[in-house]
């Protein structure tokens, strides 16, 4: 009687797990330092893959997105762009405008390394998003490869775990 029910709470727990990893959350790796300071190589990350179903996208959410290579690969950015905006770069200065004529808002970033090196002007669509990696030098996002459709998100980053601050606060008893 205990290994039979044993045995169901495994298949339920199992099936449960598998559930939640294909429709609600997901988790990798990353790799690189486009994301540096906020996220680094080695990071591990969790994806609610939920979280646009009933909500839209918002400026500075962290979000994974399948890269060029294939959905094998992600890539893990954050929003700076909004559909319907102009994204104007230039000179290291990120500026969104609701049209040519506008003067446009300087976005004030405390999350970012470094200013971005590439000059861009681009015209979001309605369904389009503009990425951004916070490295801005070692960042393949949408300078490169363009705006990113909504339904190209995979998710909004819902936290992560950084090995090598624990093992810092270990090693400095903290």
């Amino acid at each position: 009687m205990f290994l039979k029910r044993l045995i169901q709470l495994i298949v339920v727990v199992a099936f449960t797990t598998i559930l939640a990893r294909m429709f609600v959350v997901d988790s990798f790796i990353v790799r690189g330092d486009s994301m540096a300071p906020t996220l680094v190589d080695g990071d591990y990350v969790f994806i609610n893959k939920f979280s646009y179903v009933f909500s839209s996208p918002q400026r500075f959410d962290i979000v994974a997105v399948d890269a060029p290579e294939g959905p094998e690969r992600k890539f893990i950015k954050r929003i700076v762009g909004l559909p319907r905006e102009r994204v104007e770069i230039s000179e290291g200065v990120v500026r969104i405008k609701e049209s040519r004529a506008d003067e446009g808002t300087v976005l004030s970033e405390p999350h970012i390394s470094v200013p971005t090196p590439l000059d861009t002007i681009m015209n979001l669509d309605p369904l389009d998003y503009f990425l951004m990696g916070d490295n801005r030098f070692a960042s393949t996002d949408s300078r490169q490869l363009g705006a990113f459709t909504k339904r190209l998100l995979e998710g909004k980053l819902l936290f992560h775990i950084s090995p090598k601050k624990i093992f810092d606060l270990v090693k400095n008893g903290r």
